[in-house]
Formats: structure tokens, sequence, C-alpha cells
């Protein structure tokens, strides 16, 4: 039996601060992927405030009320890694981010390094650029080294633990 790596998109419909809507979606997803043996499944930016929060985001409140659930969501990521979205505050600035959690842990935070800025999307009213490097050290960890790692850690750990996975067919 080949080692694979079920990857899913989770397409949730957030409300804009619908705190216990909007996590128990989240947890919803969540459960839904565990059953399809999804090993990395990847969620909406900002689903855990919702999208169109506007000015709300300059609000420390919501930044604190997304790491809440946020706590509370990595509690159910036993066995999984899972990327979500939520605004994170760093040095006086609000950052459009995404957390990375595996089995039951926050693992790392990566923020948006592109903002939209076309007049469609509010990215460049409410969140700032992160700056990838400073001054040649690394300040925040990119998301394809961190998703590999933490892939491979988990999929060893479901090796060792005996878990079954699922064969795909081509």
């Amino acid at each position: 039996m080949a080692d694979t790596i079920r990857v899913g998109a989770g397409c949730l419909n957030q409300l804009p601060l619908d705190w216990s809507g909007n996590r128990r979606r989240i947890l919803e997803s969540i459960a839904q992927a565990r059953e399809a043996y999804v090993s990395v499944l990847c969620l909406p930016e900002l689903a855990i405030t919702g999208y169109g929060c506007e000015d709300q985001f300059l609000s420390h409140e919501v930044a604190e009320r997304s790491w809440e659930s946020l706590v509370e969501i990595a509690e159910h990521t036993k066995d999984m890694v899972v990327a979500v979205g939520l605004p994170v505050w760093v040095k006086n600035a609000i950052y459009n981010s995404v957390a990375v959690l595996v089995d039951g842990e926050i693992k790392g935070l990566i923020a948006k390094k592109n903002l939209a800025g076309d007049g469609m999307i509010h990215d460049a009213v409410s969140t700032n650029h992160f700056p990838m490097m400073k001054k040649g050290k690394q300040i925040w960890m990119r998301i394809p080294w961190l998703m590999l790692s933490a892939t491979a850690t988990h999929m060893n750990a479901m090796r060792s633990s005996g878990r079954s996975r699922p064969q795909t067919s081509r």
C-alpha cells in the first residue's frame, strides 16, 4: 500500500463576527474531513471572523476573540493538519493570516504577503503587507516549508501508530 496524503478544501459560508456559528461550521468541516480520511485541510481566508468585517478588523477585541476560537479549533485537529484564516496583531498592525494547526497544536502563523488592492477586496483597508524577510533574518515561517514539515511529521506519526490511510486510484 502506498502512503498517501489526502488534501481537502473546506468551503464555508462564514458570517462576519458570527463567533459561535463560524466556529461550529469550521468544526463541522474538520469532522467531515476526518471521516473522509483527509490529512491536510485548507479552510478559507479569515474563516474564523468571516471576511467582511471592514473596520472591525482594527479592533483588538476581534483579534482576541479570533485567537480564543483558534485555540478551541486546534483541540479538534488530532491526526490532521488544518490551515485556517484569522486576523493577527503584530507590533500595532493587523495582518490577514493563516494559522497552521497540527495534531491539536498551533504550529505556526503565516501573514498574507501580497494584498489584492484592486478595489474589489478590502485587504489594503483592513490589513498590512507582512515583510517575509527583515535584514536577512526570517521573522515569519513560509507556508510551503511549514506545511511540508507538518505533513511529514503527521504522516510519520500516523505510520508509527498503525493508523490506516486510504489508497487513491488513478
